[in-house]
């Protein structure tokens, strides 16, 4: 018995060990982000804020969909940018994250048409 415990525990272990949390890819977003490596922050932030929906956090998604829109606008990518800032003051809205709203404003305020 205590060495199927043993070996179940050590399983666990390593899969807590392998597993990134939205977290973890959100953080490697923006050290992506300060290395240059722009399509690497995109897919790292778009795969944060797929877990973060996953785990029903909020706020995750809408710093997800903020660096998202950031870097889509500093791309040049602009519809997707202004995609990506509609959706992150829509869920700022529904949360009633009112100083949240103005930081959205503004970066769209500076967008290209």
């Amino acid at each position: 018995m205590k060495k199927g415990f043993s070996i179940l525990f050590c399983l666990v272990l390593a899969l807590m060990a392998f597993s990134q949390t939205a977290v973890d890819y959100y953080s490697k977003g923006e050290e992506a982000l300060k290395g240059s490596q722009y399509w690497e922050a995109l897919q790292l932030f778009e795969k944060a804020g797929e877990l973060y929906k996953d785990e029903g956090d909020k706020n995750g998604i809408l710093a997800s969909l903020f660096s998202l829109g950031s870097l889509h606008n500093s791309l040049g990518q602009y519809d997707k940018a202004i995609e990506h800032f509609q959706k992150a003051l829509a869920l700022a809205s529904e949360m009633r994250a009112e100083a949240t709203d103005s930081k959205i404003y503004n970066p769209l305020q500076g967008i290209k048409e």
